[in-house]
């Protein structure tokens, strides 16, 4: 019994991409007969990655993060990697961790310099890398996909640079956006 329901899993598994599992699933009934398409987000599991830019930081300390820990980081050798090791939380760029699988990003920026970066203690990509790589996925044709950015601890930031920062996610994004009164409410279907 245990092989046949692993090699029944095993089949279904094989017909779902990580790239395309909204869409995969999309005319698919759950046990009460409601299609993908018709599930409330909410009712939906969905995969995601917690500090979801941070797969390449830097040694150089975010805004008002320890000193101590990116002195650490910048030393050579095992020690410096030991930090930055510990500080990143995903070891794949976000284009990849959207191609294989995950809908949900955590997306954490600073202040620094210019520009905007991802941080964890330390500092990483660019708003501007992180943004390509979601647009990227985007433009390739995943309509059926709903992907879910939450903008979280948004650090060093003035209301000028917060109102700059939105205003750049509207200008890359705004043709996949969904109005705010859609909700948890909404469906797949419904976006």
């Amino acid at each position: 019994v245990i092989l046949l329901t692993l090699s029944i899993c095993a089949t279904a598994q094989a017909q779902i991409s990580g790239d395309s599992w909204m869409e995969d699933l999309w005319d698919t009934p759950n046990s009460r007969g409601e299609l993908f398409q018709n599930r409330r987000l909410r009712d939906i599991v969905i995969p995601g990655t917690h500090d979801s830019a941070t797969y390449a930081l830097t040694n150089v300390g975010a805004p008002g993060s320890n000193a101590y820990l990116a002195a650490l980081a910048a030393l050579p050798g095992i020690s410096g990697d030991i930090i930055i090791g510990y500080a990143e939380a995903q070891s794949l760029p976000v284009y990849q961790q959207l191609a294989t699988g995950a809908r949900f990003l955590d997306l954490r920026f600073a202040k620094y310099g210019g520009g905007y970066r991802a941080h964890h203690s330390l500092l990483g990509s660019s708003h501007v890398e992180v943004f390509a790589d979601i647009k990227r996925f985007l433009e390739e044709g995943h309509d059926k996909e709903v992907i879910i950015l939450r903008f979280n601890a948004m650090i060093d930031m003035e209301s000028d640079d917060h109102n700059e920062f939105v205003a750049d996610v509207f200008s890359e994004f705004r043709q996949w956006m969904v109005p705010k009164l859609s909700g948890l409410n909404a469906t797949p279907g419904d976006l």
